[in-house]
Order: structure tokens, then sequence, then C-alpha cells
């Protein structure tokens, strides 16, 4: 008999629509506090991300979602951490293109499979990336810089972040692409490479749209090329590397929600259903605003398989061009 009844108990289970039968896997989560993980240290447009949705997730859910920093080896600690972390749906982590693409490319020592080691929730938020040059310089088109740098080779400088950055990556690439020697500058921080190509120490630099725009609109900086797989809005005169023939240059800076892989399917669907409650309230959506972010709806499947294409493509980068970090 109690045989027989397990037995229907399954197959009443198994007739269950397929959302219906996830939502009863995730009855009861959760019922403690939460963590959340931020691979940077604080005050930076991925922490103030972070602890926004968290707050947001805590009201929704009646929990405390506790936010954790830890910047230590460029994020590489705390995507262990999280890898390594019982896959419940009680530790979270908000990554970046950087920990979550280019960090097993740049780091080949670090144990950490970011692909298959993650249960991938949603792609956030998205950030263009844009070639800007000095107005000083007489080039006014992506094919008018390339013939410059080609005649005056080893005159041109551009500047990064730091060695191993996403900057530093992506244009060495480009240069390879275009056969072009500029020198590579590298700097302390986003904010001091864009302020040494707004005052003409270098020439050239990759730096992401908000940080750009309002030395665009005064006329400070000038864009040649969008990196992005379509045009900005905001940007609607510039063309895109595509469109210029530069099928394989579609570089994107990006925010994800993770939890550990082997996380139930119901929790993660869970998890991916809140946050798209949340990045549609007005409030969040003007601060994605204020932080320079555009809001993306890649969930789940879709957002690993991004990943997965993007881990590919930094690889692809970092052994064409042998850059290192610092």
């Amino acid at each position: 008999m109690k045989r027989l009844l397990v037995a229907f108990c399954l197959l009443l289970v198994t007739a269950l629509p397929a959302g219906q039968a996830l939502a009863q896997g995730a009855a009861g989560y959760p019922a403690k506090d939460l963590k959340w993980v931020v691979p940077f240290p604080p005050a930076g447009a991925s922490d103030i991300l972070a602890r926004l949705l968290a707050a947001k997730l805590g009201e929704a859910w009646g929990k405390t979602v506790v936010v954790e920093n830890n910047g230590a080896a460029s994020g590489t600690v705390a995507t262990e951490q999280v890898a390594k972390a019982p896959a419940d749906g009680y530790t979270i982590i908000l990554g970046t293109n950087s920990t979550h693409a280019i960090n097993p490319a740049i780091f080949p020592n670090v144990k950490t499979n970011v692909v298959k080691d993650f249960a991938p929730i949603r792609l956030v938020a998205t950030n263009t990336v844009l070639l800007a040059v000095h107005p000083s310089l007489p080039a006014k088109t992506l094919p008018e810089l390339i013939a410059y740098a080609k005649a005056n080779p080893g005159k041109l400088s551009y500047s990064s972040p730091a060695n191993g950055t996403s900057p530093h990556i992506a244009m060495e690439w480009l240069k390879q692409l275009a056969g072009v020697d500029i020198v590579h500058a590298p700097y302390r921080g986003a904010a001091a490479a864009v302020t040494a190509l707004l005052s003409g120490e270098v020439q050239v630099g990759l730096v992401n749209l908000p940080n750009a725009m309002p030395s665009v609109r005064e006329g400070k900086m000038r864009v040649l090329a969008q990196a992005g797989e379509t045009r900005h809005p905001v940007l609607p005169d510039a063309p895109t590397f595509v469109e210029l023939g530069w099928k394989d240059y579609v570089v994107e800076a990006w925010l994800g929600v993770f939890m550990a892989a082997g996380t139930s399917p119901a929790i993660t669907q869970k998890l991916s259903d809140e946050l798209d409650k949340i990045l549609k309230q007005p409030d969040v959506q003007a601060k994605l605003r204020e932080l320079g972010l555009d809001l993306s709806d890649i969930k789940l499947d879709a957002f690993g398989k991004k990943q997965a294409t993007d881990v590919a493509l930094w690889d692809r980068m970092v052994k064409a061009t042998g850059a290192k970090p610092d």
C-alpha cells in the first residue's frame, strides 16, 4: 500500500505543468537570510547596484540579504568562495565580464571554472564600449585612425586602467587586427585613464559610454566607433565595428547574477523571476540610468550561453595578444 501511495504521489508531481512543478520545488525558500557577494571594493557601480538589488530582494522576501565585498586578486577570491558555497540558493554573486569571462584567461592558475561552477540567473545590465580619440587628432573615422597610425608607427599611445584589464586586452587585439603600432600607457583605474585621454597625454582609448558621454557632448573627446552589436541610442551617428566590417569585434561590459552550480532549477527560476520584478521598478531603472547602464532581459540558460561565448572570446583575445595583468 505504501509503495502504491508513493507511486501515486510521483505520478501527480510528474503530471504538473513545468512552472507549477518548479514553484513547488522552491516552496519554503528562502527560509533564512541570504548573502550577496560583490567581487569588488565598495562604492563602485557594481557595489551600488548589488546593494540596491539586495535591499529590494530582502524587502520582497522578508529576509535580510547581507552584502559582502571581496575585491582581492581581481575578484578571483570572491568567485571561488561562491563557487565552493553550498548549492542551496543562499549565496549570490554579482559578477561581471571581468570576473566571469576575462579572469580565466589572464589568471590560468585559478581553479574556478566560471562556466561549469556557476548557475547563471540573469544578465542584469550592459555597458557600451567606445573607441575614442582626443580631438587634436586629425582622424575623424576608424579607417582614418588606422591610416594615421600606420603612417606614424609608435607615435600614438592609448590609455587603460591597468595591464590585463578589458580595455588593455581589447585594444591590443584591435592593434593586431588593424596591423598598427600604438603604445600602451597603463594607469591606475578607469578615471585616470579617461583623464589622460582628455588631457591629450594619450590620443586613443577604449572607454565605457557613461565615462565618455559628458566629454563627448562638450567636444573634449571624439567617438570613432562603438564596440557593441548595435548602435547605442545616445550615439546614433557613431558606427559599430561590425558595421565597419569588423564582424568579430564585439566587446561589451556587463553585470550578471550567479549562484553555485547545482542549485535547484526551482530556486534559480524563483530568483530570476523576483529580480525581473525588481528591475522593472522605476527607482531601480532610474539608478541604472544614473550609473550609465542599460537594462538587459537575458535570463538563465540564455545568459549562460552568452557568458560561455564571452569566455571563449576573451580567451582568444588574451592568447592572441599575450596580455597579462600587473
